[in-house]
């Protein structure tokens, strides 16, 4: 490789051959080699290996063969089989070529050659084990005629360890029905496992440190390439070493030293189809090309932004009058309520009573628009003692207009005569029952007006919120006159402008 000199290597450190002097061990192939190893001399019977592509099963498998082909107990009797073929005559003829047998003949010859040769093996004190790489292509025929070579036997032990090593669709392929019987002879089924995050940057420092010229330490890694390195590649051994192999190819090509965070995304983005969609992020969060990218946008923008201004330099103007324009329609119009609301002259009777539904006197005219007012009815009290307005409505002190005035002396004026017929409601608020009028209690003033006579109070009308007070009238303009009781209402000891209200408990006070 171009790159070996620029970072120190003697050779390829992620090439996709597995190489055992590479080996690199982790807890849980270290485990599967180990349990291998000792069923497979202990004549344990068929042995499983399984996991996704690239998890390291090869590598396994050659670990295995050489540690079986060192041992004195198993030389000679090792055969291997590479990608299998899905034919058992097939099988029995490789398996016979492996063991130095004639290949020739029907499928019967070739399992008595077999068998003549793996009994000889077991009188001399040796074990015979066939290894089986990629057994996924075995199908349902080969598999079964593993199942026959399983059934080689003495009356003490096996006359041949059969080991497997296939991908997950081996483990589908044993679930069938007609296949259970080989799967109940699967003594030991072992799966392999990727790498961790903490295990990818082991990893990688490992195959490095393999082929590293002796007394050279410097990185070929960043911190931040080798924390991508294990989120894109997922913990996959064959994976990691495709990245890697690319990241350095890149970095050597840019003159870097080390590989970057940047050059491994360049490498995932030219395998695309083998790692994960994983975010490109620097140690501090940060993107760095990204960065650039975004400043170089914004610093477009500003110039942009520059160019208009100088061309046009009343835009700032223009636009701030549209905005002004924009916020004025969307303010809600002053209603003619709010217009009209205004104080009460301080001269007029303020009072909070319930007020009736019946029409002002003779010789009184109330405005039209405003209907009667009406609150909840009290509870019954004696009476000489006016009603009572509920607790739950507190009295409200609102400017009594002139139809309030009115009704009030009409009320009072029906008091002092007696038998006085009782007017019909207003036409312009049907819904509004006619309710009575709190009568005053008698003040301290000595000219104020009789008391109501005693009558069954009547039920007053449900409570309607409040009328729009009356338009005001312009400065100067006449008003009516009152009638002679509401003069004499008004008036008290305390002075012509004394007001009369009406307390919490129902009681008539002046002030």
């Amino acid at each position: 490789m171009p790159y070996l000199a620029h970072f120190a290597l003697t050779a390829q450190p992620f090439g996709l051959t597995p190489n055992t002097e590479q080996y690199f061990p982790t807890a849980n192939n270290s485990h599967i080699l180990q349990s291998l190893q000792y069923a497979a001399r202990e004549r344990g019977g068929i042995l499983k290996v399984s996991g996704d592509v690239g998890t390291g099963k090869t590598m396994l498998c050659r670990l295995l063969l050489r540690g079986l082909m060192d041992d004195p107990r198993t030389a000679g009797g090792v055969a291997y089989l590479n990608a299998p073929q899905a034919d058992g005559e097939w099988l029995l003829a490789a398996l016979c070529m492996e063991y130095g047998l004639d290949a020739k003949g029907n499928r019967a010859e070739l399992m008595h050659r077999l068998n003549a040769f793996l009994l000889d093996a077991h009188a001399d004190g040796r074990t015979c084990v066939v290894v089986v790489d990629e057994a996924q292509a075995l199908g349902a025929e080969g598999l079964e005629t593993i199942r026959l070579l399983s059934n080689l036997e003495t009356e003490q032990a096996k006359l041949l360890q059969i080991v497997l090593f296939g991908q997950p669709e081996l483990d589908a392929l044993l679930e069938r029905p007609d296949l259970r019987q080989i799967n109940q002879r699967i003594v030991f089924a072992f799966q392999t496992q990727p790498l961790s995050e903490a295990e990818v940057g082991a990893y990688v420092q490992h195959r490095l440190h393999c082929v590293r010229v002796p007394g050279v330490a410097f990185p070929a890694f960043t911190p931040a390439a080798l924390d991508l390195l294990a989120r894109a590649s997922g913990g996959v051994p064959r994976v990691v070493n495709i990245l890697a192999d690319k990241a350095l190819l890149i970095a050597y090509g840019a003159g870097a030293m080390p590989a970057t965070e940047e050059h491994v995304a360049q490498a995932m983005a030219d395998s695309r189809s083998i790692c994960r969609a994983v975010p490109v992020t620097a140690p501090g969060g940060k993107r760095p090309w990204l960065r650039r990218l975004l400043w170089g946008t914004v610093g477009l923008e500003a110039a942009a932004l520059v160019v208009i201004l100088a061309l046009n330099p009343d835009l700032p103007a223009r636009a701030w009058t549209l905005m002004q324009d924009l916020t004025a329609q969307d303010q809600p119009a002053a209603t003619d309520s709010s217009a009209a609301e205004t104080t009460a002259p301080a001269a007029a009777a303020t009072v909070t009573a319930t007020a009736t539904g019946t029409t002002p006197s003779a010789g009184t005219a109330a405005p039209a628009a405003a209907p009667p007012t009406a609150v909840s009815a009290p509870a019954p009290v004696e009476p000489a003692v006016p009603p009572v307005a509920p607790a739950s409505v507190p009295p409200q002190a609102h400017a009594a207009p002139a139809e309030v005035l009115d009704a009030v002396a009409a009320e009072a004026e029906t008091g002092a005569r007696p038998a006085a017929p009782q007017p019909q409601p207003q036409p312009q608020a049907p819904e509004t029952a006619a309710a009575p009028a709190a009568a005053p209690s008698p003040g301290t003033a000595a000219d104020a007006p009789e008391r109501l006579p005693a009558t069954s109070p009547r039920p007053l009308a449900k409570p309607v919120p409040p009328a729009d007070p009356a338009p005001a009238e312009p400065a100067g303009a006449p008003g009516p006159a009152p009638p002679a009781d509401i003069t004499r209402l008004a008036t008290s000891d305390a002075g012509e402008n004394s007001v009369a209200r009406m307390t919490e408990d129902g009681r008539w006070t002046w002030e």
